[in-house]
């Protein structure tokens, strides 16, 4: 006995000794939940404020139908006419709910706008912070093989370029992430019912098609429950939350509806030729190309990993099992989405946790054999953390400098001295920002000036080479009467054809402001439109590269500056 002890001490204190060599693994490791919190949350703060929009749908759809509840101003699509009611505006309401009372108390509506990217930068901390612990107590489980998943799911997902994009994004794939991730730390910990209420949380309120993810979680419950009590806790979740859904947006569209089941049957079910392709269609390969852009080396191992789960399975007694849950969500998830036509980064938001937690497993399995063998080994799992970050931070550092100035042009329009530089300004009680051919980088009504007693801003739109439909607008509102008014209003223009409605174009001659892309001098810019313009700001845009294409997608010192060119974002003012 006293030989077996020796033998298990001295095996503890190698693995004790061999976590030295590992990168800051006992200073990470030792903190406590709060310092924790506070490490998701720090590294989260600079997606807060740096983050762009990458997707249109996020303006138009989420951002600008929120700045109409809380301002009874902003652009509609499609989706959200009482004719196809695919959008829930119990979804929206949620989101508005920690804005609406420093509504009065903020001097710019963007200060709203960075405060909503800043709960969700809470809420993405707190949701880590309870899988990180649950990672933790299950490695502590299954030392021998998983003794430092927790800790590489803190560096990678920390030094993320994909969780840095989707954390603060406001979609309802972000939303999901958030959602799914809460239902698969819970798994881990046998927290059923938590699981089931995230899960549906997120196929009713956020996305319908997230049901493919909760597979795992419904196998797993009734794995280790009955069928009965599961189907007792879906259908009380179900109808709580399918009431409450049902009841607002009927409210609010002026007629019986249940948005998850009409986008559902639009994208899926449709065969009339309209549906999701109609918005492109990309190949196979489409997803492949960003997961390893957004996740580098981490997404080979992410997919490798179920190799090494399966040649030690046997070994581990609680944690490999709960794990090919993770595996199947990620499996299941990209056979759906990879084999549509239509494809979008966003649509891959859902399983980005999974992807770090299984590349954690990959790297931690890798870990434990490697330094079993010789610590000099330590060597390769640091040089994976430490590829991963700087591939990371490339790509991260490509994005803004390429593409940043989408919303700084904003932040000058709403500058003071530069929303009134023309004197006829004063005089004008409509003030028209224009938009072309750069519409969909639009970052919302939140980043038009504030109405005024004498003065409204209205966002426009110019013809230009996009021959889709364009969304329209909700009708002025100002207070929840006139607000019902306006989502009940039907706009005889929409259609689910995405037909080009060329009504919802002005000409320059109608526009004040004119944000867009341009390589014409103020002279040659006044004698193309016959009008006088004057540029207020001109900002880099990303227009190509000269030689290397990787350029494009990772920023690499002296080589970017060298080879990628620019065009401008410029803000125009049209003077007398």
């Amino acid at each position: 006995m006293r030989k077996l002890a020796k033998k298990i001490n001295e095996t503890q204190r190698n693995d004790q000794d061999s976590s030295n060599y590992l990168f800051l693994y006992k200073i990470l490791t030792n903190l406590n939940d709060t310092n924790i919190f506070m490490l998701f949350l720090t590294f989260r703060l600079p997606s807060v404020y740096y983050n762009l929009i990458w997707d249109c749908d996020e303006t138009y759809n989420y951002w600008d139908p929120l700045h109409f509840l809380i301002f009874g101003q902003g652009t509609q699509t499609w989706e959200y006419s009482p004719v196809y009611a695919l959008r829930s505006y119990l979804y929206l309401l949620i989101h508005s709910l920690p804005l609406i009372p420093f509504k009065s108390l903020v001097t710019s509506k963007i200060t709203l706008f960075y405060l909503l990217r800043f709960i969700f930068a809470l809420i993405q901390s707190y949701i880590d912070l309870n899988l990180f612990k649950s990672l933790k107590k299950l490695s502590k489980d299954d030392p021998k093989i998983f003794q430092y998943v927790h800790y590489f799911y803190l560096i990678f997902n920390l030094t993320n370029v994909g969780l840095f994009l989707s954390s603060t994004s406001f979609l309802p794939s972000s939303f999901s992430l958030y959602l799914i991730t809460y239902a698969y730390s819970n798994i881990y910990l046998n927290n059923y019912k938590r699981s089931v209420l995230a899960i549906g949380l997120a196929v009713l309120l956020a996305w319908p098609f997230v049901a493919i993810l909760g597979l795992p979680v419904i196998i797993n419950f009734l794995l280790k429950k009955s069928i009965l009590k599961f189907l007792k806790t879906t259908i009380l979740f179900g109808l709580i939350i399918g009431g409450a859904l049902i009841l607002i947006d009927s409210y609010f569209y002026g007629k019986i509806v249940f948005a998850p089941l009409n986008i559902f049957m639009y994208n899926v079910l449709d065969t009339t030729g309209k549906g999701p392709d109609l918005y492109g269609r990309e190949p196979f390969s489409y997803y492949l190309k960003n997961l390893f852009l957004n996740f580098n080396v981490l997404f080979p191992l992410s997919i490798s990993s179920i190799l090494l789960l399966l040649s030690v399975s046997l070994k581990s007694k609680n944690f490999s099992k709960n794990s090919f849950l993770t595996y199947l969500g990620i499996f299941l998830w990209l056979l759906v989405f990879m084999t549509r036509p239509h494809k979008e980064e966003r649509f891959i938001y859902p399983i980005y946790e999974l992807l770090i937690i299984s590349s954690a497993l990959s790297v931690s399995l890798i870990t434990n054999f490697l330094l079993k063998k010789n610590r000099i080994y330590s060597i390769i799992p640091n040089l994976i953390i430490l590829i991963h970050f700087l591939l990371s931070l490339s790509r991260l550092l490509a994005l803004l400098f390429n593409y940043s100035s989408t919303i700084s042009i904003y932040f000058k329009l709403n500058d003071q001295n530069i929303k009134f530089s023309s004197p006829h300004l004063n005089y004008k009680s409509d003030i028209n920002v224009c938009v072309g051919k750069e519409w969909y980088r639009f970052p919302s009504y939140f980043f038009i000036p504030e109405r005024t007693e004498m003065h409204e801003w209205n966002l426009k739109f110019l013809e230009s080479d996009f021959k889709g439909q364009l969304p329209g607008y909700f009708t002025r509102a100002d207070n929840i009467t006139t607000i019902i008014e306006s989502t009940r209003h039907i706009d005889p223009l929409f259609n689910d054809f995405n037909r080009e409605v060329t009504q919802r174009y002005v000409t320059i001659d109608k526009c004040d402001f004119l944000i867009d892309t341009d390589n014409l001098s103020d002279e040659k810019f006044n004698k193309a439109t016959k009008l006088n313009w004057k540029t207020l700001a001109s900002l880099p845009f990303y227009d190509s590269v000269e030689k290397y294409q990787i350029l494009r997608s990772f920023y690499i010192p002296f080589f970017y500056e060298k080879q990628v060119l620019f065009t401008f974002f410029k803000l125009k003012v049209r003077v007398p």
